[in-house]
């Protein structure tokens, strides 16, 4: 039996999510999920044993993955013979396509059979695009409401639903390549203050406030830790379809809304963080809340804030980007894969040290000890070169400032609190 890592991508708009559920149904239909269909293509190459895939990155519903991971181990119906990885692509993509699912497997490889897709990997990395008015007095841009623009949202409560924040008119500069891929904002964005926001929640911090607690998380199972090293990183964005048009031709359909892409990198993740750390920011680019407020819930973890209902941010826009891992990973000579955090050993190492209810510490300790590791921690440095024009132009927000003294700081203060 052989075990293979997939590299597989897929538009979440369809599915509920990426982990299989098994046996749920929900109106009277089985759920659909990215890895359900996947394990069910996977049929196609008639292996032995049923294929059970082990993600590395659970998403949401709606949630959308440019490069996830998971891996599998298949027996060949021949024994002592193993499957080409390339055929494990062509077999998995030709069913997905026959079965008109939004999946597709990126790359295939053979690694070792102590290889974990999850505890592997050192790193995942995730794109939210978000997009902003920037020409007051379009109809998309709520500020400063007037009688007549008043008059425009009442007439359009007749045609769209009746909600507080009524449906996009028809004629709304969104690309249609863009649905369900991006979140536009229609009230006023400072970026300054959205940059600023990012900045505060770069580094090592507790992010308990940007978390829900998981439904499906059992009683006994303790819940993972909330310190995290943070690195987040804003760029100027574009459309999809963008560089299929002409150079110089003026795109009408989106010339008054500027484009941003947040990119956000950790070894892991707590639920829904990712969406909830956006929020935040939004919510102070907005001056919906202060940077005061927002630093307060991060030096004062808690979940019960003002404005705790209004700072997860949608779903559409999020993107899981990639998954990685080191190059010894993959080194099929070395029975044992160096993983950088592999949270079954560290759990292991603290039973049979009798410590019993700190076993979630331990993997704490050992998951902070080797972020901090990393050479580029999560600072913002702003480029004001350039204009508001062409690729790579404008603002571009870099993630390349190194660990200062303060962020040391903040790791033995981390540290200290597990102990």
């Amino acid at each position: 039996m052989g075990r293979f890592l997939i590299y597989f991508s897929y538009i979440g708009t369809r599915y509920s999510g990426v982990q299989q559920q098994l046996n749920a149904i929900k109106k009277g239909k089985p759920v659909k999920t990215a890895g359900g269909v996947l394990e069910e293509a996977l049929l196609g190459l008639k292996p032995v044993n049923s294929p059970r895939i082990q993600i590395s990155s659970r998403t949401d519903k709606g949630v959308h993955a440019i490069r996830n991971t998971c891996h599998v181990d298949l027996e060949h119906p021949n024994e002592g013979e193993d499957y080409d990885p390339a055929v494990i692509t062509n077999v998995a993509n030709y069913n997905l396509l026959k079965m008109g699912e939004d999946v597709r497997v990126m790359e295939t490889r053979q690694v070792a059979e102590n290889f974990h897709s999850r505890y592997s990997a050192t790193g995942r990395k995730y794109v939210y695009r978000l997009a902003h008015v920037t020409k007051p007095g379009t109809s998309m841009h709520l500020s400063g409401l007037d009688q007549s623009r008043k008059a425009f949202f009442k007439e359009l409560k007749r045609y769209t639903v009746r909600s507080k924040y009524p449906k996009l008119a028809l004629g709304s500069p969104k690309p249609c390549l863009d649905l369900d891929k991006l979140v536009i904002c229609r009230n006023k964005v400072d970026m300054n203050k959205l940059l600023q926001a990012a900045s505060l929640l770069s580094g090592i911090h507790n992010f308990t406030a940007f978390s829900n607690k998981h439904k499906e998380r059992s009683g006994d199972k303790p819940p993972p830790h909330p310190v995290k090293l943070l690195t987040i990183g804003v760029k100027r964005g574009q459309p999809f379809g963008q560089n299929l048009l002409s150079c110089g031709e003026d795109i009408t359909v989106t010339e008054n809304i500027e484009f941003w892409d947040i990119h956000v990198r950790a070894k892991s993740f707590l639920y829904k963080m990712v969406r909830r750390c956006v929020g935040g920011m939004m919510l102070v680019a907005t001056d919906a809340i202060s940077l005061a407020d927002l630093k307060n819930i991060l030096d004062n973890p808690r979940r019960d804030f003002p404005f705790t209902s209004r700072i997860s941010f949608c779903e559409d826009g999020l993107f899981l980007a990639d998954v990685e891992y080191p190059p010894e990973a993959f080194d099929m000579t070395n029975c044992e894969v160096k993983n950088s955090v592999n949270r079954e050993t560290s759990n292991s190492k603290c039973l049979n040290e009798g410590e019993g209810q700190e076993l979630e510490n331990c993997a704490a300790k050992s998951e902070l000890s080797n972020q901090f590791n990393f050479q580029n921690c999560c600072s913002i440095k702003e480029n004001k070169a350039g204009d508001r024009e062409g690729d790579g132009a404008g603002r571009v927000i870099e993630d390349i400032c190194p660990v200062d003294n303060k962020d040391s700081a903040v790791l033995e203060d981390a540290e200290n609190c597990l102990r």
